[in-house]
């Protein structure tokens, strides 16, 4: 079975992890903060945190659109997209411009 992470979304208490299974997306909701979950995925340096809200798999982006005021990730077979904050933008930028 392929599974895949491709970001996780936080819901107040809970966190919605969102992936592909066997080239299909799903997610599931769990009760759990951001934060924990942050703290369990620090050993792989591609999950990155870029909102208050979203961690996302840099290993799984598709593309990335928008400028410093405002940078958005999409993802494969994922109709919306995941916003950067600005707190976050210049250290997203830097990851990125490693990838090219």
């Amino acid at each position: 079975m392929d599974y895949s992470i491709l970001y996780v979304k936080s819901e107040s208490n809970y966190c919605e992890i969102h992936f592909n299974e066997n080239d299909k997306y799903r997610k599931e909701l769990i009760r759990a903060s951001l934060n924990s979950i942050e703290d369990s995925l620090k050993e792989f340096s591609f999950f990155v945190r870029v909102h208050r809200s979203y961690i996302v798999n840099f290993n799984r982006i598709y593309k990335v659109s928008g400028t410093a005021q405002g940078y958005k990730v999409h993802f494969e077979n994922v109709q919306h997209s995941i916003p950067v904050s600005r707190k976050q933008s210049a250290h997203f930028k830097s990851l990125v411009s490693l990838l090219r």
